[in-house]
């Protein structure tokens, strides 16, 4: 028989120990990036519209990303998956689909956020749409039934609430 301790052991070591200058500094600029990007859109929204600003943040993304993929495949130690050449690596339809719905989606939305930084202000903006958490979890019990917990609906109200108290 094992036997069992009612005491819980913890580790004594920070776990700030690991964190690397490059991390935080990688952190600091997403965070300085999408802090400044309503206000960047609404000075951008000077020469181009709101359509065309999303187009580019699009393909600027996918060359960004592409360049990162390419370099990743050209490094001699990346670690290459073993893939059997017998089985087809085709994936669902519906992982499929639901990847371009979700990417339809996302594109409404900064075209929809675009066009609201040229008819309202920018705080009014950025409030209505970091109201996600709310459509989010008002969608996934309207359509697919899902519940959540009354700690999550109590976040929920604080963030709702901060929101209100800021407009």
């Amino acid at each position: 028989m094992i036997p069992m301790t009612t005491q819980l052991e913890f580790s004594t070591e920070s776990p700030f120990k690991t964190i690397s200058l490059p991390a935080i500094a990688a952190l600091l600029f997403a965070l300085v990036s999408i802090s400044l990007s309503a206000i960047l859109i609404k000075v951008g929204e000077r020469e181009l519209s709101p359509e065309a600003i999303a187009f580019n943040r699009f393909w600027i993304t996918a060359l960004v990303l592409g360049v990162w993929q390419g370099i990743n495949r050209l490094r001699p130690s990346a670690k290459k998956v073993a893939e059997d050449p017998g089985k087809p690596t085709l994936k669902p339809f519906w992982l499929i689909g639901g990847l371009i719905a979700a990417g339809f989606l996302f594109t409404a939305d900064l075209v929809l956020w675009g066009w609201s930084l040229t008819q309202t202000t920018v705080a009014n903006a950025t409030l209505l749409a970091n109201l996600t958490p709310l459509f989010t979890t008002l969608g996934a019990w309207l359509i697919w039934g899902k519940t959540v917990d009354a700690r999550f609906l109590g976040g929920l109200g604080i963030a709702l609430g901060g929101m209100a108290g800021l407009t």
